[in-house]
């Protein structure tokens, strides 16, 4: 029998993915040479879904996931991403990378009245590896097709200690990682001379039972070697590894969206 507990009852306010970096608002305008640039970003992030995982002598747990981006606050403890793209007009290449580790001590009192303490550790790396082709374009608007590979890995360590008689520990632990394959399209409308706005969409599959992605952003390149602008992301991911009652039993089934803002080096 599955339980489920809203996280904020049983382990705090956790999530287990955080979007910092995207690469979008890069112009693929006409070029023979090569073009390359890298950045990173940030986002205020939230998250809302389901997660659970075997715990051994108490059983698969299923917890909702609802969180806003003062809760990511609190649990974040490091995080670094970056990205970058290389595109000579007709091919487009893009990639990110992130590293986020979250952890606290959330401590209270569970539904049966005990109380209880914990020690909670997460570790989240992604990333994403893109080809996009320029296949039409109209003026001031270009549409390209893309395929690639998005990378996930979700590492999670608990320690739970309850003020029964005598006290009860619990550990648990998560190690998981999957890789989708990527199918999109990216449309880029030049706005002026130095402003671009480019929407995305992407499907993947493999790896996971379905992720799937839109970004939009606004892209001021104000110099001619940098540019900023702000965006938005909703990515919806279902990962389920096992079934319920095995004891590597782990799911992920959560949408996460937020508003952020890219900066970005151009090099050539």
């Amino acid at each position: 029998m599955t339980g489920r507990k809203n996280f904020h009852a049983i382990t705090g306010k956790v999530a287990l993915m955080v979007v910092l970096f995207c690469v979008l608002g890069v112009s693929s305008a006409s070029a023979q040479d090569w073009h390359f640039g890298i950045g990173t970003g940030l986002v205020r992030m939230n998250a809302q879904g389901d997660q659970g995982l075997n715990i051994a002598g108490v059983g698969p747990i299923l917890a909702d996931v609802d969180l806003d981006p003062d809760d990511f606050d609190d649990l974040i403890q490091t995080a670094i991403g970056f990205g970058g793209y290389a595109t000579n007009g007709k091919w487009m290449v893009q990639y990110m990378l992130a590293s986020i580790k979250m952890g606290g001590e959330p401590s209270g009192t569970l539904p049966s009245g005990a109380a209880f303490t914990s020690d909670l550790s997460f570790d989240v790396t992604t990333g994403f590896l893109t080809l996009g082709y320029t296949a039409y374009r109209q003026g001031r608007l270009s549409i390209q097709p893309f395929v690639g590979m998005r990378y996930f890995k979700h590492e999670l360590g608990a320690d739970v200690s309850v003020a029964t008689a005598p006290p009860t520990d619990i550990s648990a632990s998560v190690d998981h990682n999957w890789t989708d394959v990527l199918v999109g399209a990216a449309l880029n409308v030049a706005l002026s001379p130095k402003v671009h706005w480019s929407a995305s969409f992407d499907a993947g599959f493999g790896g996971s039972n379905g992720t799937y992605n839109f970004t939009t952003a606004i892209s001021w390149r104000f110099w001619k070697y940098m540019s900023i602008g702000p965006n938005f992301s909703f990515m919806a991911i279902d990962f389920e590894n096992g079934e319920i009652g095995d004891s590597d039993w782990y799911i992920y089934d959560a949408n996460e969206f937020g508003w952020g803002a890219s900066f970005l080096i151009h090099l050539k």
